[in-house]
């Protein structure tokens, strides 16, 4: 690329990702994203803390509310 974010060769830069089939392109732009912190989320053995297992047994719903992916806020202890 020259200093003009022009490619040499003179295509425009991301033209390759254009030219993708639609699976292939960043499906992550227009994905509707939900943040769930595992320990307050859903609750599967009865113990109180959210889990894994709870969060599963909601997929369901969450893709019946259109929602395309999960973040999920890292549970682990804090070094």
């Amino acid at each position: 690329m020259s200093s003009r974010g022009r490619r040499l060769d003179g295509a425009r830069p991301g033209a390759e990702a254009a030219a993708l089939p639609a699976p292939e392109r960043a499906w992550w732009r227009t994905a509707a994203f939900y943040q769930v912190y595992v320990r307050s989320f859903q609750d599967s053995d009865g113990d109180g803390v959210g889990d894994l297992q709870g969060i599963r047994s909601r997929l369901p719903y969450l893709h019946e509310l259109g929602i395309d992916a999960l973040w999920l806020t890292p549970f682990y202890p804090s070094p």
